[in-house]
Protein backbone atom coordinates (compact mmCIF):
# COMPACT_ATOMS: atom_id res chain seq x y z
CA UNK A 1 0.00 0.00 0.00
CA UNK A 2 2.50 2.04 0.95
CA UNK A 3 4.65 1.83 -2.72
CA UNK A 4 0.97 2.23 -4.54
CA UNK A 5 0.57 5.51 -2.57
CA UNK A 6 4.20 6.53 -3.18
CA UNK A 7 3.58 5.60 -7.03
CA UNK A 8 0.37 7.70 -7.21
CA UNK A 9 2.21 10.88 -5.51
CA UNK A 10 4.86 10.39 -8.30
CA UNK A 11 1.69 10.12 -11.09
CA UNK A 12 0.38 13.50 -9.93
CA UNK A 13 3.57 15.17 -9.84
CA UNK A 14 4.18 14.06 -13.37
CA UNK A 15 0.78 15.45 -14.48
CA UNK A 16 1.02 18.66 -12.79
CA UNK A 17 4.73 19.95 -12.90
CA UNK A 18 6.01 18.15 -16.27
CA UNK A 19 7.08 20.36 -19.19
CA UNK A 20 6.95 20.26 -22.87
CA UNK A 21 10.46 19.91 -24.41
CA UNK A 22 10.06 21.87 -27.67
CA UNK A 23 12.03 20.05 -30.82
CA UNK A 24 14.50 22.32 -32.14
CA UNK A 25 15.16 21.87 -36.27
CA UNK A 26 18.82 21.95 -36.77
CA UNK A 27 20.42 24.18 -38.64
CA UNK A 28 23.32 23.89 -41.10
CA UNK A 29 24.02 27.87 -40.93
CA UNK A 30 22.65 28.74 -44.22
CA UNK A 31 19.97 31.19 -44.69
CA UNK A 32 16.89 29.63 -46.15
CA UNK A 33 15.37 31.40 -49.36
CA UNK A 34 12.47 33.08 -48.59
CA UNK A 35 9.49 32.75 -51.41
CA UNK A 36 6.56 35.12 -51.67
CA UNK A 37 3.84 33.78 -54.11
CA UNK A 38 4.69 36.18 -56.58
CA UNK A 39 8.19 35.72 -56.53
CA UNK A 40 7.03 32.10 -57.04
CA UNK A 41 5.39 32.98 -59.88
CA UNK A 42 7.97 34.73 -61.87
CA UNK A 43 10.24 31.87 -60.99
CA UNK A 44 7.69 29.56 -62.47
CA UNK A 45 7.33 31.97 -65.41
CA UNK A 46 10.88 32.10 -66.30
CA UNK A 47 11.77 27.55 -65.96
CA UNK A 48 8.32 26.47 -67.95
CA UNK A 49 8.92 24.47 -70.44
CA UNK A 50 5.45 24.39 -71.63
CA UNK A 51 5.39 28.50 -72.23
CA UNK A 52 8.56 28.60 -73.97
CA UNK A 53 7.27 25.69 -76.43
CA UNK A 54 4.11 27.83 -76.69
CA UNK A 55 6.16 31.09 -76.98
CA UNK A 56 7.65 28.86 -80.36
CA UNK A 57 4.42 27.89 -81.24
CA UNK A 58 3.37 31.95 -81.95
CA UNK A 59 6.70 32.66 -83.75
CA UNK A 60 6.62 29.81 -85.99
CA UNK A 61 3.14 30.96 -87.05
CA UNK A 62 4.30 34.69 -87.65
CA UNK A 63 7.24 32.90 -89.34
CA UNK A 64 5.13 31.17 -91.57
CA UNK A 65 2.89 33.66 -92.36
CA UNK A 66 5.42 36.21 -93.37
CA UNK A 67 7.67 33.94 -95.65
CA UNK A 68 4.28 33.05 -97.39
CA UNK A 69 3.40 37.02 -97.76
CA UNK A 70 7.17 37.70 -98.96
CA UNK A 71 6.87 35.08 -101.53
CA UNK A 72 3.45 36.24 -102.72
CA UNK A 73 4.56 39.79 -102.85
CA UNK A 74 7.49 39.36 -104.82
CA UNK A 75 6.63 36.83 -107.33
CA UNK A 76 5.79 38.86 -110.83
CA UNK A 77 2.96 36.76 -112.61
CA UNK A 78 3.61 35.85 -116.11
CA UNK A 79 1.41 32.62 -117.20
CA UNK A 80 -2.05 31.40 -115.94
CA UNK A 81 -0.16 28.94 -113.30
CA UNK A 82 1.43 31.37 -111.87
CA UNK A 83 -1.85 33.47 -110.96
CA UNK A 84 -3.71 30.22 -109.87
CA UNK A 85 -0.96 29.66 -107.42
CA UNK A 86 -0.89 33.04 -106.00
CA UNK A 87 -4.51 33.36 -105.69
CA UNK A 88 -4.30 29.88 -103.89
CA UNK A 89 -1.59 32.04 -101.46
CA UNK A 90 -3.85 34.43 -100.97
CA UNK A 91 -6.61 32.27 -100.04
CA UNK A 92 -4.05 30.77 -97.50
CA UNK A 93 -3.99 34.16 -95.82
CA UNK A 94 -6.37 34.26 -93.73
CA UNK A 95 -5.60 30.37 -92.25
CA UNK A 96 -2.24 31.88 -91.63
CA UNK A 97 -3.88 35.07 -89.73
CA UNK A 98 -6.28 32.74 -87.86
CA UNK A 99 -3.13 30.73 -86.84
CA UNK A 100 -0.94 32.96 -85.45
CA UNK A 101 -4.11 34.82 -83.27
CA UNK A 102 -4.66 31.13 -82.29
CA UNK A 103 -1.29 30.48 -81.25
CA UNK A 104 -1.12 33.93 -79.85
CA UNK A 105 -4.55 33.52 -77.62
CA UNK A 106 -2.96 29.77 -76.46
CA UNK A 107 0.34 31.13 -75.11
CA UNK A 108 -1.76 34.00 -73.04
CA UNK A 109 -3.64 30.56 -71.56
CA UNK A 110 -0.61 28.87 -70.90
CA UNK A 111 0.57 31.75 -69.34
CA UNK A 112 -2.53 31.69 -66.78
CA UNK A 113 -2.41 27.93 -66.03
CA UNK A 114 1.41 28.27 -65.38
CA UNK A 115 0.61 31.16 -62.95
CA UNK A 116 -2.18 29.31 -61.88
CA UNK A 117 -0.21 25.89 -60.99
CA UNK A 118 2.21 27.89 -59.19
CA UNK A 119 -0.74 29.35 -56.52
CA UNK A 120 -1.60 25.71 -56.28
CA UNK A 121 1.53 24.22 -55.21
CA UNK A 122 2.38 26.95 -53.02
CA UNK A 123 -0.83 26.54 -51.66
CA UNK A 124 -0.15 22.47 -51.42
CA UNK A 125 3.38 23.48 -49.74
CA UNK A 126 1.69 25.58 -47.00
CA UNK A 127 -0.70 22.88 -46.28
CA UNK A 128 2.05 20.01 -46.19
CA UNK A 129 4.21 22.05 -43.72
CA UNK A 130 0.74 22.71 -41.39
CA UNK A 131 -0.24 18.91 -41.85
CA UNK A 132 3.23 18.39 -40.49
CA UNK A 133 2.98 20.33 -37.58
CA UNK A 134 -0.56 19.39 -36.72
CA UNK A 135 1.14 15.24 -36.89
CA UNK A 136 3.42 16.34 -34.16
CA UNK A 137 1.16 18.20 -31.88
CA UNK A 138 -1.05 14.80 -32.33
CA UNK A 139 1.68 12.52 -31.97
CA UNK A 140 3.19 14.46 -28.51
CA UNK A 141 -0.40 14.47 -27.01
CA UNK A 142 -0.49 10.33 -28.01
CA UNK A 143 3.18 10.26 -26.30
CA UNK A 144 2.15 11.52 -22.76
CA UNK A 145 -1.56 9.73 -22.86
CA UNK A 146 0.65 6.77 -23.28
CA UNK A 147 3.28 7.88 -20.50
CA UNK A 148 -0.15 8.51 -18.39
CA UNK A 149 -1.49 5.25 -18.96
CA UNK A 150 1.77 3.33 -18.33
CA UNK A 151 2.25 4.51 -15.13
CA UNK A 152 -1.59 3.58 -13.62
CA UNK A 153 -1.21 0.10 -15.70
CA UNK A 154 1.72 -0.17 -13.02
CA UNK A 155 -0.26 0.49 -9.95
CA UNK A 156 -2.82 -1.97 -10.99
CA UNK A 157 -5.42 1.23 -11.93
CA UNK A 158 -5.63 0.65 -15.54
CA UNK A 159 -7.08 -2.76 -17.71
CA UNK A 160 -4.86 -4.45 -20.09
CA UNK A 161 -7.13 -3.54 -22.59
CA UNK A 162 -7.19 0.48 -21.97
CA UNK A 163 -3.57 0.49 -22.09
CA UNK A 164 -3.28 -1.55 -25.20
CA UNK A 165 -5.74 1.20 -26.44
CA UNK A 166 -3.24 3.62 -25.70
CA UNK A 167 -0.56 2.27 -27.14
CA UNK A 168 -2.27 1.82 -29.95
CA UNK A 169 -3.13 5.43 -30.80
CA UNK A 170 0.51 6.04 -30.00
CA UNK A 171 1.57 3.88 -32.93
CA UNK A 172 -1.34 5.24 -35.30
CA UNK A 173 0.17 9.06 -34.41
CA UNK A 174 3.52 7.85 -35.30
CA UNK A 175 2.27 6.49 -38.34
CA UNK A 176 0.56 9.59 -39.62
CA UNK A 177 3.58 12.09 -38.49
CA UNK A 178 5.80 9.62 -40.67
CA UNK A 179 3.21 9.69 -43.72
CA UNK A 180 2.86 13.92 -43.33
CA UNK A 181 6.72 13.94 -43.35
CA UNK A 182 6.82 11.96 -46.78
CA UNK A 183 4.00 13.94 -48.23
CA UNK A 184 5.92 17.20 -47.21
CA UNK A 185 9.01 16.09 -48.71
CA UNK A 186 7.47 14.94 -51.91
CA UNK A 187 5.68 18.50 -51.98
CA UNK A 188 8.78 20.01 -51.63
CA UNK A 189 9.86 18.34 -54.83
CA UNK A 190 7.14 19.11 -56.68
CA UNK A 191 7.23 23.00 -56.00
CA UNK A 192 10.90 23.15 -56.33
CA UNK A 193 10.70 21.70 -59.74
CA UNK A 194 7.68 23.91 -61.07
CA UNK A 195 9.76 27.22 -59.46
CA UNK A 196 13.31 26.23 -60.98
CA UNK A 197 15.35 25.24 -57.15
CA UNK A 198 16.78 22.49 -56.66
CA UNK A 199 15.32 19.34 -55.32
CA UNK A 200 17.09 19.55 -52.06
CA UNK A 201 16.15 22.89 -51.10
CA UNK A 202 13.36 23.96 -48.61
CA UNK A 203 11.94 27.62 -48.88
CA UNK A 204 10.37 29.11 -46.63
CA UNK A 205 6.88 30.78 -47.66
CA UNK A 206 6.17 34.24 -46.86
CA UNK A 207 2.75 34.82 -47.21
CA UNK A 208 -0.61 33.06 -45.85
CA UNK A 209 -3.67 32.03 -47.53
CA UNK A 210 -6.10 34.78 -47.44
CA UNK A 211 -9.73 34.65 -47.50
CA UNK A 212 -11.68 36.88 -49.17
CA UNK A 213 -15.07 36.05 -50.09
CA UNK A 214 -16.51 36.53 -54.17
CA UNK A 215 -18.74 38.99 -54.72
CA UNK A 216 -20.48 39.58 -58.01
CA UNK A 217 -23.52 42.03 -58.80
CA UNK A 218 -24.64 40.13 -61.45
CA UNK A 219 -23.65 36.30 -61.45
CA UNK A 220 -25.75 35.93 -64.94
CA UNK A 221 -23.93 38.50 -66.74
CA UNK A 222 -20.55 38.16 -65.40
CA UNK A 223 -20.54 33.99 -66.45
CA UNK A 224 -21.78 35.03 -69.86
CA UNK A 225 -19.52 37.22 -69.92
CA UNK A 226 -16.47 34.99 -68.74
CA UNK A 227 -18.11 32.49 -71.25
CA UNK A 228 -18.07 34.90 -74.21
CA UNK A 229 -14.38 35.84 -73.50
CA UNK A 230 -12.23 33.13 -72.69
CA UNK A 231 -9.61 32.51 -75.21
CA UNK A 232 -10.81 28.80 -76.18
CA UNK A 233 -14.74 30.61 -77.12
CA UNK A 234 -12.72 32.81 -79.44
CA UNK A 235 -10.82 30.65 -81.25
CA UNK A 236 -13.60 28.82 -81.65
CA UNK A 237 -15.73 31.57 -82.75
CA UNK A 238 -12.70 32.38 -85.60
CA UNK A 239 -13.26 28.96 -86.51
CA UNK A 240 -16.39 29.04 -87.54
CA UNK A 241 -15.61 32.71 -89.57
CA UNK A 242 -12.77 30.78 -91.07
CA UNK A 243 -14.68 28.25 -92.16
CA UNK A 244 -17.64 30.35 -93.58
CA UNK A 245 -14.84 32.14 -95.54
CA UNK A 246 -13.72 28.89 -97.21
CA UNK A 247 -17.32 27.90 -98.47
CA UNK A 248 -17.23 30.80 -100.72
CA UNK A 249 -13.65 30.12 -102.45
CA UNK A 250 -13.05 28.36 -105.65
CA UNK A 251 -12.50 25.18 -104.52
CA UNK A 252 -15.14 24.42 -101.58
CA UNK A 253 -17.44 21.30 -101.28
CA UNK A 254 -20.37 19.61 -99.76
CA UNK A 255 -17.33 18.83 -97.04
CA UNK A 256 -16.44 22.41 -96.63
CA UNK A 257 -20.23 23.49 -95.63
CA UNK A 258 -20.42 20.76 -93.35
CA UNK A 259 -17.26 21.34 -91.71
CA UNK A 260 -18.52 25.14 -91.05
CA UNK A 261 -21.71 24.31 -89.89
CA UNK A 262 -19.98 21.71 -87.40
CA UNK A 263 -17.44 23.95 -86.30
CA UNK A 264 -20.37 26.64 -85.49
CA UNK A 265 -22.34 23.31 -83.71
CA UNK A 266 -18.98 23.22 -81.59
CA UNK A 267 -18.79 26.59 -81.12
CA UNK A 268 -22.50 27.10 -79.09
CA UNK A 269 -21.61 23.77 -77.43
CA UNK A 270 -18.27 25.13 -75.74
CA UNK A 271 -20.44 28.39 -74.24
CA UNK A 272 -23.01 25.94 -72.91
CA UNK A 273 -20.74 23.94 -71.18
CA UNK A 274 -18.51 26.72 -70.19
CA UNK A 275 -21.62 28.37 -68.68
CA UNK A 276 -22.83 25.34 -66.89
CA UNK A 277 -19.48 24.36 -65.66
CA UNK A 278 -19.12 28.40 -64.29
CA UNK A 279 -22.45 28.11 -62.75
CA UNK A 280 -21.43 24.85 -60.71
CA UNK A 281 -18.37 26.15 -59.59
CA UNK A 282 -19.90 29.61 -58.75
CA UNK A 283 -22.22 27.73 -56.67
CA UNK A 284 -19.48 25.32 -55.12
CA UNK A 285 -17.87 28.26 -54.42
CA UNK A 286 -20.72 29.81 -52.31
CA UNK A 287 -20.98 26.62 -50.29
CA UNK A 288 -17.57 26.50 -49.44
CA UNK A 289 -18.16 30.39 -47.73
CA UNK A 290 -20.99 28.73 -45.70
CA UNK A 291 -18.33 26.00 -44.03
CA UNK A 292 -15.51 28.84 -43.66
CA UNK A 293 -18.32 30.05 -41.05
CA UNK A 294 -18.20 26.93 -39.81
CA UNK A 295 -15.04 25.88 -39.40
CA UNK A 296 -13.95 29.42 -38.53
CA UNK A 297 -16.31 29.20 -35.41
CA UNK A 298 -14.69 25.49 -34.41
CA UNK A 299 -11.29 27.37 -34.66
CA UNK A 300 -12.79 29.79 -31.82
CA UNK A 301 -14.31 27.45 -29.59
CA UNK A 302 -11.00 25.19 -29.98
CA UNK A 303 -8.91 28.68 -29.07
CA UNK A 304 -10.94 29.04 -26.05
CA UNK A 305 -10.53 25.11 -25.04
CA UNK A 306 -6.90 25.69 -25.16
CA UNK A 307 -6.56 28.69 -23.16
CA UNK A 308 -8.71 27.16 -20.41
CA UNK A 309 -6.59 24.20 -20.53
CA UNK A 310 -3.19 25.97 -20.12
CA UNK A 311 -5.10 28.30 -17.13
CA UNK A 312 -5.91 25.07 -15.25
CA UNK A 313 -2.14 23.73 -16.03
CA UNK A 314 -1.11 26.83 -14.49
CA UNK A 315 -2.89 26.89 -11.71
CA UNK A 316 -2.82 23.52 -10.98
CA UNK A 317 -5.99 22.28 -11.89
CA UNK A 318 -5.15 20.58 -15.02
CA UNK A 319 -2.19 18.50 -16.67
CA UNK A 320 0.25 18.68 -19.50
CA UNK A 321 -1.53 16.03 -21.21
CA UNK A 322 -5.01 18.49 -21.14
CA UNK A 323 -2.76 21.10 -22.57
CA UNK A 324 -0.84 18.62 -25.18
CA UNK A 325 -4.29 17.27 -26.10
CA UNK A 326 -6.15 20.76 -26.69
CA UNK A 327 -3.12 22.38 -28.45
CA UNK A 328 -3.62 18.99 -30.97
CA UNK A 329 -7.06 20.15 -30.95
CA UNK A 330 -6.53 24.12 -31.94
CA UNK A 331 -4.27 22.80 -34.69
CA UNK A 332 -6.25 20.63 -36.32
CA UNK A 333 -8.84 23.47 -36.06
CA UNK A 334 -6.07 25.74 -37.85
CA UNK A 335 -5.74 22.84 -40.52
CA UNK A 336 -8.74 22.98 -41.41
CA UNK A 337 -9.62 26.76 -41.65
CA UNK A 338 -5.96 26.60 -44.17
CA UNK A 339 -7.47 23.93 -46.18
CA UNK A 340 -10.92 25.29 -46.91
CA UNK A 341 -8.99 28.85 -47.33
CA UNK A 342 -6.90 27.43 -50.34
CA UNK A 343 -9.21 25.54 -51.50
CA UNK A 344 -11.74 28.19 -51.94
CA UNK A 345 -8.79 30.57 -53.48
CA UNK A 346 -8.33 27.92 -56.35
CA UNK A 347 -11.51 27.88 -56.94
CA UNK A 348 -11.90 31.47 -57.40
CA UNK A 349 -8.94 31.47 -59.89
CA UNK A 350 -11.36 28.42 -61.75
CA UNK A 351 -14.00 30.66 -61.92
CA UNK A 352 -12.27 33.54 -63.21
CA UNK A 353 -10.21 31.72 -65.25
CA UNK A 354 -12.18 28.49 -66.29
CA UNK A 355 -9.09 27.01 -69.15
CA UNK A 356 -7.25 26.92 -65.68
CA UNK A 357 -9.43 24.76 -63.79
CA UNK A 358 -7.73 21.27 -64.67
CA UNK A 359 -4.79 22.84 -63.02
CA UNK A 360 -6.54 23.78 -59.85
CA UNK A 361 -9.04 21.59 -59.08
Amino acid sequence: MKRQHLVLILISTLLLFSMQVPVMAASDGDEPLELSINEAVNRALTYSDSLDSAELDTQIARENKAALASGWGSSIITDLNEAAEAEGVYQNLPSLKYQIKAAEKTEDMQEDIVVAETYKAYYDLLQAIEEAAVAEKACQAAESAYNIQDLYLQVGMLSRLDYQGAVLKLANSKADLTEAHNTLENTYIEFNQLVGLDLSDRPVLTDKALYTTLELKNVDSTINYIAQTSPRQWMAEEAVDLKERLTSTPGATDTTELEAEQAEIDADSLYDSTRQALYQIYYSIKGMEESYQVVQENLVLAEKAYNVAQLRFEIGMGTEADVLEAEASLADAQKAVLALTCQHNLMKIAFEKPWCANSVL
